[in-house]
């Protein structure tokens, strides 16, 4: 069986969000060929219309639908953060098995980590990352995986990419993370809660 990819779309009060920037990297993953639209496999559905929701689509690189659910979203809880070096880590698109992000999460004691190559931030094993600094939200510019939140926030002029080194953390004034459920500054770190390796 060839591998499955994932994405993971926010329902909120009935609405599909971003659903625009799902079908980018979709269509991305698949390449060109790609004739999976997201919007004619979720239009059947029944869609909660109170409060958010993860919808989980899993699909194959033959662009056929493998798995759909709705569950309601709980913002998890997030108190520290191990910085990790990972030049070998890769991860461009949103595959199913995450098997080699959660090998590395099961090896530390904080609640989640901060990837970096080089010296560089990246993502974490979840989410892209955002750093405030002087009232501006920045995010690095060599992520892990191209998140759909992070392309719709740029392309809005609502963040700006750029290098972030480990040595600059002192810079700024907190850590976010974002993803498709999570919008800037909803779960946030001060940067003093980052644990160095």
């Amino acid at each position: 069986m060839s591998p499955l990819l994932l994405e993971s779309i926010c329902v909120l009060n009935g609405q599909l969000k971003l659903l625009s920037e799902h079908q980018q990297r979709v269509n991305r993953a698949l390449g060109t060929a790609s004739c999976l639209s997201l919007e004619q496999s979720l239009a059947h559905l029944e869609l909660p219309q109170d409060g958010r929701h993860k919808l989980r689509l899993v699909y194959g690189l033959d662009a056929r639908v493998h798995d759909l659910t709705i569950e309601p979203y709980v913002v998890r809880s997030l108190r520290s953060l191990r910085l990790l070096e990972c030049p070998e880590l890769r991860y461009e698109h949103k595959w199913l098995d995450r098997s080699c992000i959660t090998r590395v999460v099961n090896t530390i004691s904080e609640d989640d980590v901060l990837f970096t190559k080089g010296g560089y931030l990246r993502d974490s094993s979840y989410a892209n990352v955002l750093l405030l600094r002087d009232g501006s939200w920045y995010t690095p510019d060599q992520p892990l995986l191209a998140g759909c939140k992070r392309a719709h926030l740029l392309k809005t002029g609502q963040i700006k990419s750029c290098p972030i080194h480990v040595s600059e953390l002192g810079y700024y004034e907190r850590i976010s993370f974002i993803n498709a459920m999570l919008d800037p500054d909803e779960l946030a770190l001060c940067c003093e809660c980052l644990v160095m390796e």
